[in-house]
């Protein structure tokens, strides 16, 4: 344990406590203070009121109740290191010129500027900061931040090269594992054998060789998610397992989205690792926020909740001394703001910000009469900057909100491709029966859905591996960088040693993720798997080669489109002139068309609802 003084050892307490603005500062883990031998607890503060609490899941679930009763916040992470002392957080790999970090110097943390940046040669002694769930030490006098990702600052040159740097040392394999069985873990070696860049080794257990790992080919994501909600639930009800037994993984948070709202409808209880459910996130929120303000200018908390999102320039005391005047007249805060020119209590510069504001709105308030729900919410996130602003911060956290926004678009599609009113008005209320449902009790047992960043060392009976498709499994971005798509496939290779006794993995033919409809070819990672180690779950999921079928699992059996309610793409015939029939709109006609295959998107003039654009695959139309 590293001291900063003779009675303070506190390297990062969880503090959550809220500031004006409305930001929960979570600072990471420490001990108590005054406590010399490092007794380990975990601290929440709300409200300068602080609640000791000695497990760190306990302090995460009381910090997320907390959270979850202010409507308008923030989490931003800090690294509390010493008494008086609080640095934003991050990996090293975020690092850059200029910025403020702590360093050990003279017996204690002090605050030091970053110059420059470079990868050293080091070859001193590195100080374990031996607090659970820490995951920091100091090396060379500065304090950093533990991984096991590159992302995150870690360098695997560091392992590659450390018999060369330390001759003398002696490598100890652990290879042996205890969780998974073999056919798991054969397919997870034939994975990251492919890798080069690693040190040799093979994982071996003592177990039978289990159930084979079943591929699901889904016409689309809905299909996917469907699939796997059906399948939770008849492993359930045949092997009497908790929903606690089930993992769903995913690549990129924005997959959550149709696999939430799948589960929802299935009536299954699940849970988030690591983040929060997709209509929970602040950028979805803050969306949301701007709809429900256009749909209804009198709602005065939505607006307050975006009226200076992204930052505009006005500010908290601007907003209060609006509110009271809207109290005081018995209006809504967007009638005041109409006539903000009579506010004499507020600067020239304030009345400015305001009215461009209005003006804003106002635009919107007229779109959405002449605009579709996806075309509405473009204009939304283009017109207010909302991207922009996040581009700017440039981190992996930023770039993850962003696709949760293109993401949001994504929600749009599907509801004008089966909605019966195309209107915002039904948008709001179909998203309001996706998230206005009850947070579930920390006692429940729930199905856990999480990123496979942070799956690491955590382990569950059945696991189902999503979206392996190129572009999303290995995602895109790291596929022009052999080093970065080496990363994908340890990443692939923690995802399938999380089972233990079954593992699914699911692929689609065509996936509308952030607003676009692509087809993705099947991710090398599953043509890396031996044929031998898979069984195909329905007709569509064939493989280069012919599976072998010497195994019978029972868990592939029993699941098709027609007992699940999916139905099959839907391809008319049909061209610009047509008459067709929709399952809700009625009647209609054909009078635009682009696209093709699953693409080709109609323009179609109904007779009773208007003008509408449908994607001609997933729509539920006929030619008459």
């Amino acid at each position: 344990m590293i001291k900063t003084t003779p009675n303070h050892m506190m390297f990062g307490k969880l503090n959550i406590e809220e500031n004006p603005n409305k930001k929960i500062y979570i600072d990471f883990f420490g001990s108590k203070e005054n406590n010399n031998e490092g007794y380990y607890n975990h601290v929440v503060q709300f409200n300068n009121k602080p609640t000791y609490i000695e497990e760190y899941d306990e302090a995460l679930t009381y910090s997320k109740k907390i959270i979850s009763l202010e409507d308008d916040i923030e989490i931003m992470k800090r690294a509390r290191l010493t008494k008086d002392t609080t640095f934003n957080y991050m990996p090293a790999s975020h690092i850059r010129p200029s910025m403020s970090i702590p360093i050990y110097e003279d017996g204690g943390i002090v605050d030091d500027i970053v110059e420059e940046v470079n990868v050293l040669d080091y070859e001193g002694y590195v100080y374990d900061i031996s607090v659970p769930n820490l995951r920091q030490y100091i090396s060379n006098d500065i304090v950093v931040h533990n991984s096991i990702y590159g992302w995150r600052g870690a360098d695997i040159r560091n392992i590659l090269d450390f018999e060369e740097d330390y001759p003398n040392a002696k490598t100890i394999k652990l290879e042996q594992n205890y969780r998974s069985t073999k056919n798991i873990l054969d397919a997870a070696n034939k994975v990251i054998d492919n890798n080069m860049g690693r040190k040799g080794k093979n994982l071996w257990t003592s177990q039978n060789e289990g159930t084979n790992i079943g591929l699901y080919n889904g016409d689309n994501e809905h299909d996917e998610a469907k699939f796997i909600a059906s399948k939770i639930k008849e492993i359930k009800n045949t092997d009497h397992k908790n929903y606690s037994d089930f993992a769903i993984l995913y690549r990129t948070n924005a997959q959550s989205r149709v696999l939430e709202e799948s589960l929802v409808k299935s009536n299954i209880p699940y849970k988030i690792v690591g983040g929060l459910k997709f209509y929970d996130r602040k950028e979805i929120k803050d969306i949301i926020a701007f709809l429900r303000l256009i749909q209804n200018p009198v709602d005065n908390i939505s607006l307050k909740r975006i009226i200076n999102v992204p930052k505009r320039g006005i500010g908290k005391r601007t907003v209060e001394k609006i509110e009271q005047l809207s109290i005081e007249k018995g209006e809504s805060i967007y009638s005041v703001i109409l006539d903000i020119d009579e506010m004499a209590s507020l600067s020239h510069r304030a009345k400015s910000k305001v009215k461009d504001f209005v003006s804003i709105i106002n635009k919107f308030i007229a779109m959405k009469e002449i605009l579709s729900v996806k075309d509405l919410i473009e204009n939304v996130i283009e017109s207010t900057g909302y991207i922009k602003e996040l581009q700017k911060e440039d981190t992996l956290e930023a770039q993850s909100r962003i696709e949760n926004i293109e993401e949001f678009i994504s929600v749009a599609i599907d509801f004008e491709n089966t909605s019966e009113e195309n209107t915002l008005e039904e948008f709001l209320a179909n998203i309001s029966l996706l998230s206005d449902i009850d947070r579930l009790d920390e006692d429940d047992d729930f199905v856990t859905l999480m990123t496979l960043h942070s799956a690491k060392g955590l382990e569950y009976d059945i696991v189902f591996l999503t979206g392996m498709e190129e572009g999303i499994f290995p995602i895109s971005r790291a596929m022009v960088s052999e080093d970065d798509l080496e990363e994908e496939r340890r990443l692939c290779y923690v995802g399938i040693t999380r089972a233990k006794e079954h593992l699914f993995i699911t692929y689609t033919t065509l996936r509308t993720i952030y607003g676009k409809t692509n087809y993705n070819s099947i991710s090398r990672f599953i043509d890396e798997i031996p044929d031998s180690l898979i069984d195909n779950i329905n007709d569509k999921a064939k493989r280069k080669a012919k599976i072998s079928q010497q195994k019978t699992n029972k868990y592939f059996t029993g699941y098709t489109h027609e007992n699940t309610g999916i139905k099959r793409k839907n391809d008319p015939n049909i061209n610009i002139g047509d008459k067709v029939k929709h399952k809700t709109l009625g009647l209609g006609t054909v009078v635009g068309m682009k696209g093709s295959g699953d693409k080709k998107e109609a323009t179609i003039a109904f007779n009773e609802k208007g003008i509408k654009k449908l994607l001609i695959s997933l729509a539920p139309i006929e030619k008459v």
